[in-house]
């Protein structure tokens, strides 16, 4: 991202494959297994990494759309670009979803062209992110992820690897209406081998939405073990099979009852057994297993941190967490990476574009600091 860049300021920036290694038996600790009620605490204990979630961005009370049309021209006339953004952020997406409606009505365009005749850039984008609910920004990121020489294979586990079974069907059929195409057939397209089959699997939205077995928790930790560990080789399959179809409150069970089986964490395991973009997309099944914040914590540093800014990262994910659990992505940011996360919004972005991210992430007071 150009430091520099402000409200007007022009610029946007900018096989898979399992890993063959020897293996020998991992010996086995003997441990008494533990009964019912002693794993339905572990579960409760280890899988509820916060008691509840919030955004940062939250419903107006008292909203009129038609009022917030005048006020949204009034500060684009007047680049009162501060007021803007405490009006932008202080209505959810469905208000200013409501709020592009009426402004159509009202003015005779549409608001995604007032906004990109003011703003340009990283700050455009982010403005038009807005007014974009989220399942269609998780399309838009996946369309753009196949478009062109190549697939950024990496933006297609950080939209998947978190969704729900109802967000996976929103998705395929919202995709659908906005492209006239098939969202599975073109991740068929344009991937490849145990990645292209685990993506399959994920896109059906079939996951056990049932209570929590312990017994078949310890099952599936044995049908994993055997099928990784234990043997020459990997069979990949049973691991699709309990990493696509299970919950994530089942498999957070999985790996405490793995933990019983074997003296390797289920991360390691993972890669270990797999490499490339399979390897991946497991890891973010199962930090996602544990904990969702802490895997959107994990997407935004590397937006942040690597050579370059990935500002679409970035914007999207706080654009669609933002109403959601900010706050407990914040948090995990901090835990993990030692500072916080508007620090680091504020050592890579400047101006307008900086005022209005920390805004969404509520710290706006820290633009000025």
């Amino acid at each position: 991202m150009n430091g520099s860049e402000g409200f007007l300021s022009g610029g946007i920036k900018g096989a898979d494959g399992k890993a063959v290694v020897k293996k020998t038996e991992v010996p086995r600790v003997k441990r008494e297994k533990p009964d019912s009620e002693m794993m339905r605490m572990l579960i409760k204990n280890s899988y509820n990494a916060f008691e509840s979630v919030a955004g940062t961005v939250k419903a107006k009370d008292d909203f009129n759309p038609q009022a917030d049309c005048e006020l949204f021209k009034s500060h684009l006339n007047k680049r009162g670009y501060p007021e803007l953004c405490d009006l932008l952020v202080t209505r959810s997406t469905e208000q200013r979803l409501d709020i592009g409606k009426a402004y159509k009505t009202m003015w005779g365009e549409s608001i995604q062209a007032a906004i990109r005749a003011a703003f340009s850039g990283d700050t455009r984008v982010l403005v038009e992110g807005l007014f974009i609910n989220t399942i269609d920004y998780d399309c838009n990121a996946l369309r753009q992820a196949m478009k062109g020489l190549g697939t950024d294979e990496r933006t297609i586990i950080d939209v998947l690897a978190p969704a729900n079974n109802a967000d996976i069907r929103k998705m395929r059929m919202r995709y659908k209406e906005k492209f006239d195409r098939d969202l599975e057939k073109d991740l068929v397209g344009e991937t490849s081998g145990d990645f292209k089959r685990l993506i399959v699997s994920l896109l059906q939205g079939n996951r056990d939405e049932c209570e929590v077995d312990p017994a078949k928790a310890a099952e599936d930790a044995r049908r994993l073990y055997d099928a990784g560990e234990k043997v020459l080789g990997t069979d990949e399959s049973i691991f699709n099979a309990i990493m696509a179809t299970r919950s994530y409150d089942h498999l957070r069970a999985v790996f405490t009852q793995y933990s019983h089986i074997s003296q390797t964490d289920i991360r390691r395991v993972v890669a270990s057994e797999f490499s490339g973009d399979i390897a991946d997309l497991h890891l973010g099944l199962v930090d996602c297993s544990q904990n969702i914040p802490g895997f959107q914590a994990d997407v935004l540093n590397r937006a942040i941190s690597g050579l370059g800014t990935d500002d679409d990262s970035m914007i999207r994910i706080i654009v669609t967490r933002s109403e959601i659990d900010m706050e407990q992505v914040k948090l995990e940011y901090e835990k993990r990476y030692k500072q916080t996360l508007a620090e680091a919004i504020k050592g890579d972005t400047s101006g307008d574009y900086r005022l209005l991210l920390l805004c969404l992430i509520g710290e706006k007071d820290q633009h000025k600091k």
